[in-house]
């Protein structure tokens, strides 16, 4: 089934009436993906976010308390949800892609967005504290396109641009073995010897070309 196509435009406005909704509990979010890249057609909305969180002390036992957290930002999707803005998305198969969980701390959520009398998919990464380091490197994939991306993460012998010293595990990257923080943009490129390349002009071959030069010393 051919994928449908969005106007840059309307989907840059459904993407603010979504955002807007979520401010109050996120403490940063970017719209990435192809509205980034500046394409005048997309096929989705990335959304990344940063959630807030209410903390509330539950009492386990006659002596014992815990202080439990809240993800403000899982709350208001449940009410976005309840009111009919957001809904699921499914697979070919009927199966769920990703959705809330009372059981899980989600980190990617597929739905439906509706605003307007229209609707929209919408991806939205959630990045938590655990990941704040490497804020630099989501949003970088997030922002793609998805052949710039395989190629960043694929090793140099295999003729991609990952450096030999990084390795990439379940959101982290660590750099001699050591969790390694990318916490902008900037800071990828220049651990991948790479000249910035702006969101709108970015490609494989855009990434292929911002290559430094090898120092003439490690020739």
């Amino acid at each position: 089934m051919k994928k449908t196509r969005y106007p840059r435009e309307t989907a840059m406005q459904m993407a603010d009436v979504f955002t807007e909704a979520i401010i109050p509990v996120c403490g940063n979010h970017v719209i990435g993906g192809s509205i980034r890249r500046e394409k005048s057609m997309v096929g989705d909305i990335e959304i990344l976010a940063v959630p807030n969180y209410r903390e509330e002390e539950v009492r386990e036992d006659l002596f014992t308390w815990n202080t439990v957290q809240h993800c403000l930002l899982e709350e208001k999707l449940r009410k976005m949800a309840d009111a009919g803005h957001i809904e699921p998305r499914h697979k070919s198969d009927g199966s769920l892609i990703s959705w809330l969980r009372d059981d899980a701390q989600k980190r990617y959520i597929a739905m439906w967005f509706h605003a307007a009398g229209a609707r929209i998919p919408l991806d939205l990464f959630i990045i938590r504290q655990d990941r704040l380091d490497w804020w630099g490197w989501h949003l970088l994939l997030r922002t793609g396109p998805g052949d710039a991306n395989q190629a960043l993460v694929t090793p140099g012998h295999k003729y991609g641009l990952k450096p030999s010293d990084i390795l990439i595990q379940k959101g982290i990257v660590y750099k001699h073995g050591k969790p390694y923080p990318l916490r902008t943009e900037q800071a990828v490129f220049d651990t991948w010897d790479m000249h910035y390349v702006p969101p709108r002009q970015r490609s494989i071959e855009a990434y292929q070309n911002a290559r430094k030069p090898l120092d003439p010393e490690l020739r």
